[in-house]
Formats: C-alpha cells, sequence, structure tokens
C-alpha cells in the first residue's frame, strides 16, 4: 500500500492563530505543510481571506469552536467624557500620548472611569479580539 503524496508545491494561503482565536500570522506556503501542522494539532487553518496578510492580521480573528475565519466588527465600546462604556469583556485598554509608550491595563468590566495626572491630548485605544480596534481622543486641560 503506497501512501498518497503531499503537495509541499502548490502554494496556499494559512492562518495561525492564537487560543483567543486572534491571527498571529497569515501567509502562503504549500498545502501539505498546513495540512500537516493541523494534524499535529497547531491553531493553524488552511485558506482564509484573498487579502494581503497584513489586513488578514488586522481585520480577522478565528472563531476557535467553529475553527471559521470571521471579520471584526465595529468596538461597541463608548466615550463619554471620561467615561468609556459598553466594553467589551474583556478587553485591554491601552492609554498613550504623542510622548510615551502605551500603558496597557487588562480590562473585565464593561465600564471604566478614566483618570489622568497630566494635562494633556490622551489616544485611548479599546483591544477585543473580535472587534476593530476601537480609538479615541480625550483631552484633558491645565
Amino acid at each position: 500500500m503506497t501512501e498518497p503524496v503531499k503537495d509541499y508545491i502548490t502554494q496556499a494561503g494559512f492562518v495561525e492563530y492564537g487560543a483567543d482565536g486572534a491571527i498571529l500570522h497569515a501567509g502562503h506556503q504549500g498545502i501539505a505543510f498546513t495540512t500537516d501542522a493541523m494534524a499535529c494539532g497547531e491553531r493553524i487553518l488552511l485558506g482564509g481571506p484573498i487579502l494581503a496578510p497584513e489586513a488578514i492580521v488586522a481585520g480577522y480573528f478565528v472563531e476557535v469552536a467553529l475553527r471559521q475565519f470571521k471579520a471584526k466588527a465595529e468596538c461597541p465600546a463608548v466615550l463619554d467624557r471620561f467615561t468609556l462604556s459598553r466594553l467589551p469583556v474583556p478587553c485591554r485598554v491601552e492609554i498613550s500620548t504623542p510622548f510615551t509608550t502605551p500603558t496597557l491595563y487588562d480590562w473585565t468590566d464593561p465600564a471604566l472611569t478614566l483618570s489622568f495626572e497630566h494635562p494633556c491630548r490622551y489616544t485611548v485605544r479599546v483591544l477585543s479580539v473580535p472587534y476593530l480596534p476601537g480609538v479615541f481622543e480625550v483631552a484633558v486641560d491645565a
């Protein structure tokens, strides 16, 4: 009995994804490389949207239970003065200024009241795997 011939030459799209469904890497490789990795239990899928790899990583996620690609939805978060509401749970809140490295907070409540020590223009980003980033500007006056 002969083994089936595996196709390591024909290129096809693939994505690698994390336990939360975030797409970590997208690209093209021989079909058998991807199917071999899937058979070993790696978080990798064959196919996906026909887009540039960067666009796939930014705009899609994998619904892990179904092992299916899904487009990210708009972030449901809303900013009213200094209160973020309708936050996806869980999420990561990233706060930065033009002069600082972003500070990250893992958040598990649907609302967050922001407070700032210094007057400045802050950028607040809400990050959650099934959603596009929610980006807000907060101006804090003296």
